[in-house]
């Protein structure tokens, strides 16, 4: 079975927890605590509330749809 590799997924866009938490507030959105937020490169999970609207935003960002193909393991 295909796993979504968060953390690789994480790291390609953002450099830390900061980054993307600031990158949510410029565009309005609410922000996750700092401490869950930084649980999710550890533990390569990115909550399923969060990841849709992560990838909204750097869709946002980057004026373009944003492939997950490249952090699919198979």
């Amino acid at each position: 079975m295909a796993e979504f590799s968060s953390t690789k997924f994480l790291k390609a866009f953002f450099p830390d927890c900061a980054t993307m938490r600031s990158l949510l507030a410029a565009y309005g959105f609410e922000q996750p605590m700092a401490d869950a937020a930084e649980k999710w490169w550890r533990r390569d999970s990115v909550p399923g509330a969060w990841l849709p609207l992560l990838i909204g935003v750097l869709e946002l960002e980057h004026g373009q749809p944003v492939s997950l193909l490249p952090y699919i393991k198979r």
